[in-house]
């Protein structure tokens, strides 16, 4: 409902007449189109003041907008010059008169903002059952009945206007929320896999020290004790092939899960272990470089350990390398690695028909599980370099 009262509480005669009021519904319909095009509050609020300015003819213009988060008021307001302007509890005792209707209202004069107030024009924002807010305008010439019709449109529609920002950026909260939960989800999936997963890797790991490898290396000396002659023998034969078969498996073992990666500086030494594994099993010229903090997350460390591994792993069985250099370093808030050799390099978009193409593989999805990136770049006859990176924090 439409208020208006000057400073004694009187309610003033409106005329019926006015002249321009084609062009004043031409400047409504205008700003009812400007306004539709926004989307948030804030926006839509500081607009609908200065179209409300230019449609009343008043002096200051403000909107009360009720907060559904907190108990409180958020107010937008709009002054024609800083003279007319009025401060936050001026507008909020005018606001909370309008709301009560129009025989309660009783306007200030004489404030420390504006000097006098004389009439005033107030509408509770309303949508369904929803209080939104009051809109009000002010002006010492008071109003005439075209400037409170369309006030009144216009406060209509910027009350649907708000309530329809306000629904959309709850709906946008509420997404987002959500999609943080989720990602809560898969990192706490992604925790709990990769956990079980490192137990089961303990285990087995455990199982391979303490029962295979021991009778691997049992079979060893016997067959040392009763090999006495010299040259190749069958027996020879068959301690050289244990040898390699114990090798093997403690390069399994080793990448299966570092038991030097549990203790303070194992990361480091770790690395060099699979490095030096490398040189013994190919002969391969192997540089290592490491810069890297003594404190790295155990998840990050198996990570990078076993992406070094592979890496390593596909030189040794396809490359034909004769030089690999191994580099891994802190960049950028995580760990950059490189691994590249001097051997017979392959076309990377054939690399799907290629051997080992499954441990191609394995590097690119490892890093991006983990939140990073992998790239592999390589040319028949020019080697292979693979380079990689990982946060080492979520």
């Amino acid at each position: 409902m439409l208020a208006t009262i000057n400073r004694r509480g009187e309610l003033k005669a409106l005329s019926r007449q006015e002249s321009g009021s084609r062009e004043k519904v031409e400047a409504l319909a205008a700003g009812m189109r400007e306004l539709a095009a926004l989307r948030d509050q804030a926006h839509i609020a500081e607009s609908a003041l200065a179209i409300a300015l230019d449609l009343t003819g008043a002096s200051v213009a403000f909107i009360g907008l009720n907060d559904d988060v907190v108990d409180g008021r958020h107010i937008y307001s709009r002054a024609v010059n800083p003279a007319t302007r009025l401060f936050d509890d001026e507008i909020n005792s005018l606001l909370t008169t309008a709301a009560s209707g129009p025989n309660a209202l009783a306007v200030p004069g004489g404030g420390h903002g504006a000097a006098s107030v004389d009439s005033f024009c107030g509408l509770p924002l309303v949508v369904g059952r929803r209080d939104v807010g009051t809109m009000g305008v002010v002006n010492e010439a008071g109003f005439t009945a075209t400037q409170f019709a369309a006030f009144e449109v216009l406060a209509n529609h910027v009350a649907a206007l708000l309530e329809i920002a306000r629904l959309s950026e709850r709906r946008q909260e509420m997404v987002d929320a959500l999609v943080n939960v989720r990602a809560d989800l898969d990192r706490s999936e992604k925790h709990r896999v990769s956990t079980a997963v490192d137990e089961a890797r303990k285990r087995f790991a455990d199982e391979l020290h303490d029962d295979a490898l021991q009778k691997l290396t049992a079979a060893e000396l016997h067959l040392q004790r009763v090999g006495g002659s010299p040259g190749p023998t069958p027996v020879s034969d068959a301690r050289s092939l244990l040898q390699q078969a114990e090798e093997a498996l403690r390069r399994l073992l080793l990448e299966l899960r570092p038991p030097a990666l549990d203790t303070p500086g194992g990361f480091d030494q770790t690395l060099r272990d699979r490095v030096r594994m490398l040189r013994s099993l190919t002969g391969i010229d192997a540089e290592l470089e490491l810069d890297l903090p003594d404190e790295l997350p155990y998840e990050v460390t198996t990570s990078v350990f076993r992406q070094v591994a592979e890496a390593l792993t596909n030189v040794e069985k396809h490359a034909g390398a004769k030089r690999v250099q191994v580099a891994v370093r802190m960049l950028d808030g995580g760990i950059h690695g490189m691994v590249a050799d001097d051997g017979r390099g392959f076309v990377v978009a054939e690399r799907d028909q290629l051997p080992g193409h499954l441990g191609l593989i394995a590097l690119n999805e490892r890093a991006l599980l983990a939140g990073g990136w992998c790239k592999i770049e390589s040319e028949p006859g020019v080697g292979t370099t693979v380079e990689f990176w990982f946060p080492t924090a979520n």
